[in-house]
């Protein structure tokens, strides 16, 4: 059964299977191929569903029904949707999306092809709800496309696809040149970055991006394959293409638009120089040529360099913004394209320590490290054009930063969002807010995003963004079903496998993993277990701190959400007070026999003590108990055998 049941249900207790003999009507391919993979065995037809029928169209005789039923109108949200199912399965929504999500919440529900009979309604309650990712290396293509079945799945609509130097530029390869040596560089060690940008300098600086494309570029063909992907599964991409700030990869090989000309590793161009926008005018035009976008995000946060170069001395620092944002924003009405930026520099802004932040003016104490002075830039806002689309990322603070937005009439999107941290969701939604994206600033692949929460907030969100009444008390329960989901998501495809409970002796501070800080996996390795079989093969599985396993105490919430997906932690009482274990399974080869033993082999170099509470090998069949007791030798490392 459904781990994530429709709030409004009315199931009887009559039912029949989805076969692979059923009529499949619809115009959607992926649509009619995912019902297919799903229904692989023919059933008689008196005990089947005669027909699936995805039908683009809300009848008012299907609202009626919903509102007598349910007690709630339709909603007007395009992706909303309703299910019957009597003879046939009939999924009806207002747009394609819709269908598809309905679909499959239908393939969901089923437990061996089989569904009950009746109805069932959902309906977001925002209209954005996505994720913002760096481009995929080459090599990490598959995964990609394996990230975007993962955000249809949870019901998301949004990708915003940072491009900087991760995409070819046919007219100016230079800037793919310059953005390879550019990454060597930065990426010689972890936290480089970080030092270049905090330790270096007596200015302010950008964070810095060489994840993107894991340092490397995409083809532009390589690049239309992930959006036409991404198309058919109806996830609307947004570019991001940093401009005025974050636009190192410009200037690697242009130095002549730099703002600051002292500054090795520049981050932001000159808005007085027309060779800025000849450049990026050009970059604009080859990205909007390979997404067709119907919005394109063009960065301009952490704006720090102003009025640095000959050209801008002296000139209004918030004259200097608000023209290049116009600029840029009526060369993209030009071609029929929105203009998204983030916007806390469009903020006088305080800090939870009272300190000045985004557009406000602030000097050195604001930083970690000495600064020089940064010049106001909030007024700005009251310049720009109304239809320009704000990305929130300060939503943490003061929930009247939002008003700041809605009042000047700036459609405003949650960045960088986190829904497990939301305070006053419903009020905030009522006011406007037109959903969330979260965010990996880290290289798009399953451990980073995992490590950094990045997939917990999006099962998180999941819920938060289809729950029409939801409040705080609702977190606890969200948080167990984000849990469950994930872990059902990660090891569904697992047929055959080792299904362990284990915890660690190490309680490490949580940290994420982002701008040059990568995950070092010999940091993380706590040796593994060393399985042998009655056929004479034997596996290593490998444990590894933050991904499959964690310590008893996990006192910090994100601690627990880095290992979701692969694994689920479980709140135990024990005499010395609440513990942590971590349930995870391990894929098994087919062709391995009967288990003979199961041994711990530690890393030396990380002399963590491992205990294993529970273990049981499964075969073609879901366990949700383990048959099989623990031994654990006095030494703690010797902990599983059978003869």
């Amino acid at each position: 059964m459904s781990l994530r049941m429709p709030k409004y249900h009315c199931f009887t207790e009559e039912g029949a299977f989805l076969s692979a003999g059923m009529r499949v009507e619809t115009d959607m391919p992926i649509a009619e191929r995912y019902i297919r993979e799903a229904a692989p065995r023919r059933y008689a037809e008196v005990v089947s569903f005669g027909g699936v029928y995805l039908i683009e169209e809300v009848p008012e005789s299907i609202r009626k029904r919903v509102q007598e039923g349910f007690g709630v109108a339709f909603s007007a949200n395009a992706d909303a949707f309703a299910v019957v199912l009597d003879g046939d399965v009939r999924v009806y929504a207002g747009s394609k999306r819709g269908l598809l999500y309905g679909a499959l919440e239908v393939l969901q529900l089923a437990e061996a092809q089989y569904l009950r009979k009746g109805m069932f309604y959902c309906a977001p309650v925002c209209e954005v709800r996505g994720a913002k990712v760096y481009l995929p290396g080459k090599e990490n293509i598959p995964f990609f496309k394996s990230f975007i079945d993962f955000l249809v799945s949870l019901r998301m609509n949004v990708l915003m696809l940072e491009i900087g130097g991760a995409m070819e530029y046919k007219r100016h390869p230079e800037i793919n040149e310059g953005w390879l040596e550019y990454c060597v560089d930065i990426g010689e060690y972890s936290a480089k970055a970080a030092k270049i940008q905090e330790q270096t300098y007596t200015w302010q600086k950008n964070s810095i991006h060489v994840e993107n494309g894991e340092g490397k570029f995409l083809t532009q063909d390589e690049v239309r394959e992930l959006v036409a992907y991404c198309n058919e599964r109806h996830i609307e991409i947004i570019p991001e293409v940093p401009s005025h700030s974050h636009c190192d990869y410009l200037l690697l090989r242009h130095p002549e638009i730099r703002e600051r000309q002292n500054d090795p590793y520049a981050d932001t161009y000159c808005p007085s120089d027309e060779r800025s926008y000849a450049l990026l005018f050009d970059v604009l035009d080859e990205v909007i040529d390979v997404f067709k976008p119907k919005a394109i995000n063009m960065g301009h946060d952490e704006f720090y360099t102003v009025a640095k170069c000959e050209k801008c001395k002296g000139k209004s620092p918030v004259e200097l913004y608000a023209n290049d944002v116009i600029r840029i924003h009526d060369y993209l009405a030009s071609k029929n394209v929105q203009m998204i930026i983030w916007g806390e520099k469009l903020l006088n802004a305080r800090s939870a320590e009272g300190k000045p932040c985004g557009g406000a003016a602030y000097t050195g104490d604001w930083c970690l490290y000495p600064t020089e002075p940064i010049p106001e830039i909030y007024p700005c806002a009251d310049l720009l054009p109304k239809d320009l689309c704000i990305l929130h990322w300060y939503w943490g603070m003061p929930n009247e930063y939002d008003e700041e937005y809605h009042k000047r009439g700036f459609p405003m999107i949650f960045g960088n969002f986190s829904p497990t941290h939301m305070k006053n969701w419903r009020r905030r939604m009522e006011s406007g807010a037109r959903g969330g994206i979260t965010s990996n600033w880290s290289t798009l692949k399953q451990e980073n995003l995992q490590r950094n929460g990045v997939l917990f907030d999006l099962a998180y969100g999941s819920l938060l963004y289809w729950e029409d009444d939801y409040n705080a008390d609702m977190a606890a329960d969200f948080e167990r079903q984000a849990f469950a989901l994930l872990y059902a998501l990660g090891n569904g495809g697992i047929r055959k496998g080792i299904r362990v409970v284990h915890s660690a002796d190490w309680d490490l501070t949580y940290s994420g993993f982002a701008d040059g800080v990568f995950i070092e996996r010999e940091k993380y390795d706590l040796g593994g277990y060393r399985v042998t079989f009655t056929n004479g093969a034997d596996a290593y599985l490998p444990v590894v701190y933050g991904q499959n396993i964690r310590g008893l105490l996990a006192n910090e919430k994100r601690a627990l959400h880095e290992v979701a997906y692969t694994t689920l932690p479980i709140r135990v009482q024990t005499n010395r007070g609440v513990e942590w274990r971590y349930e995870t399974v391990f894929a098994l080869p087919e062709e391995c026999g009967g288990l003979v033993s199961f041994v711990y082999e530690p890393n030396p170099a990380n002399a963590a003590a491992v205990t294993v509470y529970k273990a049981e090998m499964f075969d073609e069949r879901p366990v949700s108990d383990f048959g099989v007791a623990a031994v654990v030798s006095t030494d703690g490392r010797r902990l599983l055998n059978w003869h």
